[in-house]
């Protein structure tokens, strides 16, 4: 190694008298080669700090990244999630001393690093960003509808969608009728003469998801659905004819089933939860969602639910109207089959 002084430089050079490193008279460094600081700090003190080409290794001597921490960081210490603004190239970390959280910015705004707790500082809190810039927890008026949450200390994919998750569904009817069956304009909501047209809330509209294992979960009940009706096939159209099964058949086809999905508690719907998966706000053939293709409208849908007084009869739905009433056990009618629930 050699030092030589030149112009005001201070320069090293190795035995082959190659430059690997300047010190000049306005205190800048420059190395061509591995610049190692031995000992607990190292300070740039309003001074540029450029690497080209190479790596910085921090906690450890041997790289692998551009920038390689074996260790803590802190970058920024802003008290304002809107300092600097605008946000700032996507990947940008500050602190938040306010709420004592990391923030990182997607170019746009700033995005929490870390879950909130709940109030009483429960770890298993739930925690869904509404995408305000401004605030990082989720509050009742957030839409929340497939969103990602986080709970019991990992990452749950799914949709919340509102509420307790298990709402009443809607009916599906948007439209307003006379008293002689004209469309009208649906009075407003809290109004005099207010129908099931004119409130349609959006945390109770019908939303299923297609498992594509030929079952449908409705998502405001919580139920699992056969995607098609007893003895069709098992595909994207549910082809095939539909069987006939008097009360008690009905009650063990569904009973006995270990496809699809390969659970073995499927059972036949009670009268409010067949019900609930009819779409009062369609026209015939079939008042039901396109989730349930091929669904019969010749006939009745059986039940697991008994008439009371007249228990020699079981209710059932009719798919072509919506229509429900009770029927003779002894008939012979549709099934579909159901598991789960809240």
């Amino acid at each position: 190694m050699k030092l030589k002084s030149v112009g005001g430089k201070f320069i090293i050079q190795d035995k082959d008298a190659k430059t690997i490193a300047v010190f000049d008279s306005a205190g800048n460094f420059v190395t061509s080669g591995t610049a190692t600081v031995v000992g607990s700090e190292f300070s740039v003190g309003g001074s540029t700090f450029i690497i080209k080409g190479g790596r910085v290794g921090i906690g450890t001597t041997a790289p692998v990244a551009a920038l390689d921490v074996n260790g803590g960081v802190r970058v920024g210490n802003y008290v304002s999630i809107s300092t600097p603004s605008p946000a700032g190239i996507p990947g940008t970390i500050i602190f938040n001393t306010t709420v004592g959280k990391p923030y990182v910015s997607n170019g746009a705004v700033w995005k929490p690093l870390v879950s909130d707790y709940d109030s009483d500082g429960i770890t298993d809190a739930i925690d869904v960003d509404d995408n305000d810039p401004n605030d990082a927890t989720a509050v009742a008026s957030d839409t929340l509808l497939g969103k990602t949450f986080y709970a019991g200390g990992g990452r749950k994919t799914g949709s919340l969608v509102g509420g307790s998750g298990h709402e009443l569904p809607d009916t599906g009817q948007t439209l307003c009728y006379d008293g002689a069956g004209t469309v009208i304009t649906c009075p407003a909501h809290g109004a005099d003469a207010e129908q099931d047209g004119s409130y349609n809330p959006t945390a109770t509209q019908p939303y299923y998801t297609d498992n594509g294992d030929f079952t449908i979960t409705d998502n405001r009940t919580g139920l699992m659905w056969k995607k098609c009706s007893e003895g069709q096939n098992n595909d994207a159209s549910c082809t095939g004819t539909a069987g006939m099964y008097v009360w008690a058949a009905a009650l063990s086809q569904c009973t006995g089933l270990t496809t699809p999905g390969g659970y073995s508690d499927w059972r036949l719907p009670n009268i409010k939860e067949l019900v609930s998966i009819v779409d009062y706000g369609t026209a015939s053939p079939a008042k039901i969602s396109i989730d349930f293709p091929n669904t019969q409208t010749g006939n009745f849908y059986w039940t697991s639910t008994t008439d009371v007084p007249s228990t020699a009869y079981a209710w059932g739905v009719v798919f072509l109207n919506g229509y429900m009433y009770y029927y003779g056990k002894t008939s012979s009618s549709f099934a579909r089959c159901v598991r789960g629930g809240p």
